[in-house]
């Protein structure tokens, strides 16, 4: 008997794929949740098969990549064709796997998650409905990424209440907050699922890395820690010689941690920019650290999950955190929470780290095995796989 067959449509990008087609504008914290989850799927003796738009911004200049597949560690990708031409570029992305979905509906035990509600999988979600599939929505924010400076907010209410209406057999959320921005029921919080093994132990020496990754934005903490650096090299803290800050990502506040980074001072700033997995691996490897800074009371504060909470986590990183979304109840006492957005309460933070190192490396075990408790391949696949097909486990 075939296994049950999952779709993910999404915009995810593996490396090779998006230097092949030259894409700067994609996400690769959505890009790394999807392949997280449809490794778990895998694992959890479902079929997934990840339909993906392959885009970016179209830059007007004649390239073109037609359709492409290929397979990582089991899961099948199938990339739609990509223009650079505007307008033909968003046509493709519009027609592109109708004729995929019409062709695996044959499957008896079908669904489909869309991540997020994106205009562009309109015409895939209303060939997966008339084709008998399950249709799921994994709701990453409360807004709709595509479209919504150019079709105002009636459209998009409207975008909202067709998903809302199609994907009528379930949604995952990336924090419990979400349930208000859906009418869809049930619900299943995902925070990510990460492989299912111990971290590689770090170095025991003097010097204390930190990493801050991703989207490097106001809104993500960036200017919080330029202040806390700024502040702690004016004082110049004892405990900060030896400390340094690492900084991979894009975003607008890169140049002005540039701009540090070539000031004397501790701690000393290394920016890297964004880097491919491999690069960004090597960094990983010698934090002991990570942040995750969106502010409290910011537009991310309820509406999404940090996802470098679970990543910097699994990879045996002690998370110093704001206090925002699921992140407490993820992690419990397997953090450190910042209440507000203070540079003083940030510095105080790294100042007991620092100098009480052994205390820092139990908890950032104990933020290891809530981790894997809760969004290990086995957990968060059992767990999706039973929501999706509830009566054939």
């Amino acid at each position: 008997m075939k296994k049950p067959i999952v779709l993910i449509v999404c915009n995810a990008l593996d490396d090779t794929t998006r230097n092949k087609r030259g894409i700067t504008t994609d996400s690769p914290a959505a890009s790394r949740k999807v392949f997280q989850l449809s490794r778990a799927l895998f694992h959890s003796n479902l079929q997934p098969i990840i339909l993906s738009l392959g885009r970016g911004r179209a830059n007007k200049s004649i390239d073109y990549f037609s359709f492409s597949k290929k397979r990582v560690e089991g899961v099948t990708i199938i990339y739609a064709p990509f223009s650079n031409i505007p307008l033909f570029s968003e046509l493709l992305s519009l027609c592109s796997f109708i004729f995929t979905i019409v062709k695996l509906s044959r499957r008896k035990q079908k669904a489909v998650i869309y991540y997020n509600r994106q205009l562009a999988y309109i015409p895939s979600l209303l060939t997966s409905w008339l084709m008998g599939y399950k249709n799921f929505l994994d709701l990453e924010d409360g807004e709709i990424q595509d479209g919504k400076r150019r079709f105002g907010f009636a459209a998009n209410k409207l975008i909202i209440k067709l998903y809302d209406s199609i994907c009528n057999h379930g949604a995952l959320l990336a924090c419990e907050a979400l349930k208000k921005v859906t009418t869809v029921r049930p619900t299943l919080c995902f925070y990510g699922t990460v492989n299912d093994v111990a971290p590689v132990e770090k170095k025991e020496n003097d010097e204390l890395h930190i990493l801050m990754a991703g989207t490097i934005e106001k809104d993500t903490g960036a200017e919080l820690l330029i202040n806390s650096i700024q502040e702690m090299r004016r004082n110049n803290y004892d405990w900060t010689e030896n400390s340094y800050i690492e900084v991979t990502g894009k975003g607008s506040y890169v140049e002005r941690l540039k701009k540090l980074s070539e000031k004397t001072g501790w701690p000393k700033v290394n920016v890297h920019g964004r880097l491919d997995n491999k690069d960004y691996r090597k960094v990983l490897s010698r934090c002991q650290v990570g942040l995750s800074l969106k502010l409290v009371a910011g537009p991310l504060a309820d509406t999404t999950f940090p996802s470098k909470v679970v990543e910097f986590a699994s990879d045996g990183l002690l998370i110093i955190s704001t206090d925002i979304s699921d992140v407490r109840r993820l992690m419990e006492d397997g953090a450190y929470y910042l209440t507000e957005n203070s540079p003083n309460q940030l510095i105080e933070i790294l100042a007991e780290v620092q100098n009480t190192r052994e205390l820092a490396n139990l908890r950032a075990k104990k933020g290891w095995q809530r981790i894997m408790k809760h969004c290990s391949q086995e957990s968060s696949g059992e767990a999706i796989s039973k929501f999706i097909f509830p009566y054939t486990k």
